[in-house]
């Protein structure tokens, strides 16, 4: 659930303290304990300069076995490390004779290495190792019958095994682990927050790095360093998966609070500076590496902006002659929502019964959908029970319904009552888009209770394509193999497609996690009621939106990644005090769609202003990455993720570079 930037700056600053504290350069990842390990890690561990990989969890798999106890494992555009996961399968070894005798003979590559690690002690906890575990190692050192053992450091293990990485079988793509999917959607104001903060800080750099170079605004390092330390705190794997005490989110939700306050009024400041260099009067800023056109609520009725990529826009007030053809109206059956897209019909219950592609003429949906159902789940934080969708489950039940009609967006508000909760959606669709948002407040007052939502869709796909850090990963709609059935619940970022050849169906959220994908249904996972460690888990006022994005093509074709990103990150708007409408352009201009610019914020040693771009399609690219001359930049320098070791690249106030498939590039520019 991490983000992608966030993951690089739990690198960066992990590997900066490794230096002041201990005088050396870190080179292993040690993560025994996390909840599965995404597909773009090994390309985060390279380009950081992080070579060794250590875990224990995979092991804990309950269908299928990892085949591979020391192995190269391989990241979605090609990067690979060295990985090892101690064959004992434990971080909590008793040191034992027979905790000997079960690693060396579960030891899968025992043919091409003769070590392998041993975790003594007591590892949950932090309690380390205890007299016992001395002792027993140091009569088992030459023992007759028994391995034998050495005590030494895991990193000087890696590079003794490395003489064997040629000899080591592959792993492609994500490890996933099958426990724990749980974990994707408990506690789900903190995942909300954690979201939050992450895209905000993503605009609170880039705007205060911008205003820095070109007003003199005093870009504030120490405060950005203070609030991400703790924003990857709370992303400890305990925290941000639900898995604590009660007590850790009354703290945490309390400080994401505090924290979300804070970033956005650096953020409100840096865009200030930069309107009243602009200009002043009534500006719309866009962060996005995409063009976008959209409709801003001022308080005083809609704005429409037609916001360049990295820029701003003048937005023009829409009057009541700009009235299109969007529209929600009552029907014999319930109601019909439809604009120039796109037309949605509701049955009296609420649910969706038709999502009508207007631009393809043809049909999304094969069953009704949005069908907000609550399943019995009495698992504890971190499993969702195997057969839940088996069970008897019940609908929430529809207690009213308005319309509302202000020309350029249509809102269908639908209230729902189930036992002591109550969910309001406000329905939202625009005259301008496909996409269709459900824009939802729940106060859940349920106990071992879970509410999902469900997309039955018409295409006929073996994989769904979901968003994963810097990228996206195919992942199963088929039950064909153990492997595909041990995925009962799956994790995206901001969006799930399932898409033909020739049309597609996504699913966006702006906070929630779970997926279940089989049969080519969109399903989501939006609340749990677990009581264990967490009591009175999800209990509470939750808002979150999600939207269903029919479209031509795949999801490149189709647009859904920056569905995806302007669902998730909203244009800023500001009324500067004058209005000299002195414009002076975007920020950057890249040219090849597929390259997203992903952040961008000031170098760590204070020279430059770092970017970073990923390619987001699996295709390799060339591009052109143009910026204003308003930043004053006079040369350029490719780097690693943790911005080290810079060479020199041509820049004559644009950079031309070639990208492989999904890959992360990172230059410092000066």
């Amino acid at each position: 659930m991490t983000g992608g930037e966030s993951l690089v700056r739990q690198l960066l600053y992990g590997k900066r303290f490794w230096r002041e504290e201990f005088g050396d350069d870190q080179k292993m990842l040690w993560l025994p304990d996390v909840f599965g390990y995404s597909a773009q890690i090994p390309q985060i561990m390279k380009k950081s300069g992080i070579d060794y990989f250590m875990t224990i969890k995979m092991s804990w798999n309950r269908v299928n076995k990892i085949p591979y106890h020391t192995f190269k494992w391989r990241a979605i555009d090609g990067s690979e490390v060295l990985a090892h996961m101690p064959p004992e399968g434990t971080y909590n070894s008793g040191a034992t004779p027979r905790s000997l005798l079960n690693a060396a003979n579960n030891f899968a590559e025992k043919k091409i290495s003769n070590e392998a690690l041993l975790l003594f002690g007591i590892g949950d906890g932090g309690g380390g190792p205890g007299p016992e575990h001395l002792e027993m190692l140091s009569r088992e050192k030459d023992y007759k019958g028994l391995p034998k053992t050495k005590q030494g450091t895991a990193i000087d293990f890696f590079r003794r095994i490395e003489k064997d990485i040629d000899k080591l079988n592959t792993w492609a793509g994500e490890l996933y682990f099958e426990r724990h999917q749980g974990t994707y959607t408990t506690q789900g104001r903190n995942k909300w927050y954690n979201r939050r903060c992450e895209q905000a800080l993503r605009d609170a750099e880039l705007y205060a790095a911008a205003a820095e170079r070109i007003t003199g605004f005093e870009y504030p390092a120490k405060d950005f360093e203070e609030i991400w330390k703790e924003i990857l705190l709370y992303q400890f794997h305990d925290i941000i998966p639900g898995s604590s005490i009660k007590r850790v989110y009354a703290e945490s939700l309390e400080r994401y609070e505090t924290l979300l306050g804070e970033i956005n009024a650096i953020a409100a400041a840096a865009v200030a500076a930069l309107a009243e260099a602009a200009g002043g009067g009534k500006l719309a800023f866009n962060s996005l590496p995409f063009d976008r056109e959209e409709y801003i609520e001022t308080g005083k009725g809609y704005r429409l902006a037609k916001l360049p990529a990295f820029g701003w826009a003048k937005p023009k007030k829409v009057k009541e002659s700009d009235k299109s053809g969007v529209k929600a109206e009552k029907s014999d059956y319930g109601a019909v929502m439809e604009n120039d897209y796109v037309r949605l019909n509701f049955a009296a219950d609420g649910s969706v019964t038709s999502v009508w592609d207007k631009l393809t003429c043809r049909e999304s949906l094969r069953a009704p959908g949005n069908t907000l159902t609550v399943y019995e789940d009495n698992a504890d934080a971190w499993e969702v029970p195997d057969d839940y969708a088996k069970n008897p489950s019940e609908r929430c039940t529809l207690t009213g319904a308005t319309l509302e009609n202000s020309g350029c967006v249509a809102v269908l508000t639908q209230t729902y009552k189930y036992n002591l909760s109550t969910i309001t959606q406000k329905v939202t669709m625009y005259d301008n888009s496909a996409r269709v948002d459900f824009v939802t407040e729940v106060d859940w007052r349920e106990t071992h209770r879970m509410l999902r939502t469900a997309f039955p869709t018409t295409v006929k796909t073996d994989y769904a394509d979901c968003e994963i850090q810097f990228g996206n990963i195919p992942r199963p709609t088929i039950r064909n193999t153990s492997w595909d059935k041990a995925k009962i619940e799956v994790c995206a970022h901001k969006w799930v497609d399932m898409s033909q050849r020739d049309y597609g169906v996504a699913l966006l959220s702006d906070s929630k996690y779970g997926f279940r994908i089989w049969d080519c249904t969109l399903d989501m996972d939006l609340l749990r009621s677990s009581m264990s460690p967490g009591e009175d888990a999800d209990k509470g006022v939750h808002n979150f939106t999600y939207a269903i994005y029919p479209h031509k093509g795949d999801y490149a074709e189709g647009g859904v990644i920056e569905e995806g990103y302007k669902l998730n990150i909203k244009p800023r708007y500001i009324e500067a005090p004058k209005d000299d409408a002195k414009l002076f352009g975007e920020l950057f201009e890249i040219d090849n769609s597929a390259v997203v610019l992903e952040s961008v914020k000031r170098a760590e040693d204070g020279d430059g202003v770092v970017v970073r771009v990923y390619e987001s399609i699996g295709s390799g690219a060339s591009f052109k990455l143009k910026t204003n001359k308003a930043w004053g930049f006079e040369a350029a320098y490719a780097c690693n993720l943790v911005e080290e070791n810079p060479e020199a690249v041509k820049f004559d106030g644009a950079l031309r570079d070639e990208i492989g498939p999904f890959e992360i590039k990172t230059y410092i520019l000066k």
